[in-house]
């Protein structure tokens, strides 16, 4: 069973090839909690948006913590 996951996986990797882009989420300042993004960390999370439109990002993925969501969300709105 090993051998035969192993095989599709190559399979699909040739036939459907796939990037992934992990991003840890943009600049805050500390803090315990859940901390928003400051303003530094807002103008990265759309720098991101930009360059990661451009590169044809197809999925979007993201914990619920208010700093990956808002990392994560300049490119959502822009996909």
């Amino acid at each position: 069973l090993i051998d035969q996951i192993k095989h599709a996986a190559k399979l699909w990797i040739r036939l459907w090839p796939t990037t992934a882009l992990f991003v840890r989420h943009a600049d805050y300042d500390g803090g315990g909690g859940d901390p928003p993004l400051n303003a530094l960390g807002l103008a990265r999370a759309a720098d991101l948006a930009r360059v990661a439109c451009r590169a044809g990002v197809s999925a979007i993925f993201s914990t619920n913590t208010q700093r990956t969501l808002q990392t994560a969300q300049p490119l959502a709105a822009a996909k």
